[in-house]
């Protein structure tokens, strides 16, 4: 599946962005008014007459001189016969110059992207990256963004709207600020002097309030309107750059995925629009007024009102009746019945784009945060395993997740939990079979078997990536899968079915994803069911431990090249006590042991097996019933028989360091949401990671290929649940929560 890229524009509405063609020329001193060379911004879908749509258009210079005159080729064109216009289709505005913490604008260069295509060291450290930073700013211009100072003063209930009012924050494309106003860069202004500008806006932007008061600063920032539900006028917010962390990536280690903040440097302020003004006309006219603004004009205005003629683009309904010129302009662009009401625009924390192509007018894009999906994580070669690393964790997502079918790697090493993977999507009628060694020498290879044909697939993991696969062949439902082991002595993991029907066991033999053999071993009555396989007869290869459901007796048989060679009697445990796993856990070389828990306490018991007998036994402890045996392997270290334990209320896993029949240590590893379910755990074996382990050596085989569905703590997904060991009890143990 190919990676989809972020989308990473803030929550923004297009409105049509227009470029003032015919107005007054500015000047550095004398009167205000509406300038040449200003953006105005407009609710409705055309340019009225003095302004043309900012979408970069290159004109000649000769019949255009005044305008080259202010604006240059800041914008394009090779300043010769050529200049352009800002191009704000789809692009949002900015301030020049370096604001607090920002990086530097210039004037007219652009920066942002609509779009963000994650690289691996810009993914979090659970996922191998290092949470390098990626630019968090959409297509942004910046222009000079100015304040008048020296206007119209308007309160609520002044008549008209009008231009050049006190307060309003304009967007003009030259270099330098008209007459009647200042840059919004920040700076503190003496109260004295600015007795009108100060009643309007105080000390919202700063300053001390007794003597000073500042100006908005949208140095590098963008304008979004406020609202009474989060950013309040002058709230800055915002930031230039996004670092994900561990929790905002789909990795598994948490209940959900937490959004990002995708917003990039912003000014809170009021945006308003004019109800009532001069009715605009595509084309002709003479120009912009200078007093008086064209009705559903949209601009930014400094304090904490609306003016009168003018109101909050909150998205408020209005009633036709009462403003059919308005209504006659924007329509229901914005919401409304279209009979009664129609709406304004909403722009409460929201920014403006310019409309351009695909971008229409009242389109409603980005999102302030959005979260990450898998989809949107970068595909191709996983990296090599951590220097360290000992073991590796396999999870599938549920069949009633969101990422049902999805099968994701973990390192880990010294009982932590280092990173983690996607190693990509399988329908999910494909269910977890086993881990195993079915191709070349790595233990960790995964076995699916198809819960509709019987369909067995394999597919081969090394160095946290699947490198192929290979189709086996079906067997009949009625066949289920008992475990995997090396039953002919090929240092290549065998797979043992069983006929859920007549007892009857069949070894497959698998080499390099085919197999190559089977044979009959024989058959046993039902309430006999398999407990593990392992070296039990001290002879180095897999034998078979069943279980009386009836009595708890407990029987060997020793397998060897595809046949049953020898059976003993190992002796009866209660059955309250069930087999969880097999494991070295007496540290005796070669040797493999049995776990057993009791359902009632929680402990656990250790038994030593040699020569097909029962040579010892150690009590390890008592854990409560909602950590549940997830599996075996080397967490801590190379060669050893850890055991994992994961609780079905809230993912976490615990390792418990076994060594001497003794739990020497134990550690958290960390928690991963629910609805991820276990595969299995195999030993890593990659050049980066530790050595794997041999599979000549049976004791080190039980522990690593027993990861079977039954042992997969936590939350048990009945959809995805295939018998793997014929023991119903034993899976109802291992798999359905219990709680202390």
């Amino acid at each position: 599946m190919a990676q989809t890229s972020l989308d990473n524009r803030q929550s923004s509405l297009a409105l049509t962005q227009a470029f003032v063609t015919r107005g007054l020329f500015p000047s550095h001193s004398g009167a205000g008014g509406a300038f040449m060379g200003e953006i105005f911004t407009f609710a409705f879908d055309f340019a009225p007459g003095g302004t043309v749509t900012a979408n970069g258009q290159v004109l000649n210079i000769l019949p255009n001189t005044d305008l080259f005159s202010l604006i240059g080729n800041i914008y394009g064109g090779n300043g010769t016969t050529t200049f352009a216009l800002p191009n704000l289709g789809g692009i949002t505005m900015i301030g020049p110059s370096q604001g607090p913490g920002l990086g530097s604008e210039q004037l007219g260069v652009l920066h942002g992207s609509s779009s963000v295509t994650l690289t691996r060291p810009q993914l979090p450290s659970h996922l191998g990256g290092t949470s390098q930073a990626f630019d968090n700013y959409q297509p942004s211009l910046p222009v000079t963004y100015m304040i008048c100072v020296s206007g119209i003063f308007l309160s609520r209930d002044s008549g008209g709207a009008a231009h050049d009012i006190l307060g309003e924050v304009m967007p003009f494309a030259g270099n330098f600020t008209p007459a009647d106003y200042l840059p919004a860069d920040g700076r503190l202004l003496q109260i004295s002097d600015n007795t009108a500008l100060y009643s309007l806006i105080g000390t919202t932007y700063g300053g001390d309030g007794v003597h000073t008061f500042a100006l908005p600063d949208l140095r590098g920032r963008t304008i979004i309107g406020t609202s009474q539900f989060g950013f309040s006028l002058g709230e800055l917010v915002g930031s230039p750059t996004v670092a994900l962390s561990n929790t905002q990536v789909p990795n598994g280690f948490t209940n959900g995925i937490q959004p990002f903040n995708n917003q990039e440097p912003s000014l809170a302020l009021n945006y308003i629009i004019a109800l009532t003004g001069i009715f605009p006309s595509q084309g002709g006219g003479s120009g912009v007024d200078p007093t008086t603004p064209f009705l559903g004009e949209v601009m930014a205005f400094a304090g904490d009102f609306a003016p009168g003629g003018w109101a909050l683009c909150n998205g408020q309904l209005l009633p036709i009746n009462q403003n059919q010129a308005l209504f006659a302009l924007l329509g229901t662009t914005y919401g409304g019945d279209g009979r009664t009401t129609f709406a304004l625009p909403d722009l409460r924390g929201r920014t403006v784009l310019g409309t351009g192509t695909n971008v229409a007018i009242g389109s409603q894009l980005g999102a302030d945060f959005p979260a990450v999906t898998s989809a949107q994580l970068p595909t191709g070669p996983n990296p090599l395993p951590p220097a360290g690393t000992t073991a590796n964790m396999i999870l599938r997502g549920a069949n009633t997740s969101p990422s049902a079918g999805q099968y994701e790697i973990y390192d880990i090493s010294n009982n932590a939990i280092l990173t983690s993977y996607p190693l990509g999507q399988v329908g999910t009628n494909w269910q977890f079979a086993g881990l195993g060694t079915f191709f070349g020498s790595d233990p960790g290879d995964m076995l699916l078997r198809n819960s509709s044909t019987g369909g067995f697939q394999v597919y081969n993991v090394s160095s946290n990536n699947i490198t192929n696969t290979g189709f086996l062949g079906t067997v009949g439902l009625n066949w289920q899968a008992a475990g995997l082991a090396d039953f002919n002595r090929d240092n290549m993991t065998d797979m043992m079915l069983r006929n859920n029907s007549s007892g009857a066991f069949q070894v497959y033999n698998i080499v390099n994803n085919s197999i190559t053999a089977s044979a009959t071993l024989g058959t046993v009555g039902l309430d006999w069911q398999v407990g593990g396989f392992g070296n039990f007869s001290s002879l180095g290869e897999s034998d078979m431990i069943l279980r009386n459901t009836t009595t708890g007796a407990l029987l060997v048989y020793d397998i060897s090249n595809n046949q049953i060679t020898n059976a003993a009697f190992m002796g009866t445990v209660g059955l309250n006590w069930q087999i969880v796993g097999f494991g070295n856990f007496g540290s005796m070389p070669g040797q493999t042991d049995m776990l057993m828990r009791n359902t009632t306490t929680g402990g656990f018991q250790v038994y030593n097996i040699a020569n097909n007998q029962i040579t010892g036994s150690a009590f390890l402890g008592t854990v409560g019933l909602d950590w549940q045996v997830a599996g075996f392997g080397p967490m801590h270290g190379r060669g050893e028989s850890d055991m994992v334990l994961r609780n079905v209320n809230t993912g976490a896993f615990l390792a418990y360091d076994i060594s001497n029949n003794q739990i020497t240590s134990a550690a958290a590893m960390g928690q991963i949401a629910l609805d991820w379910q276990l595969g299995g755990f195999a030993a890593e074996s990659s050049a980066s990671g530790a050595s794997g382990a041999s599979m000549a050596d049976p004791s080190q085989t039980s522990q690593l290929v027993q990861a079977m569905a039954g042992f997969g703590g936590g939350g048990s997904d009945d959809s995805n649940a295939i018998s793997i060991d014929a023991d119903t009890s034993q899976q109802t143990f291992l798999t359905t929560p219990q709680h202390a």
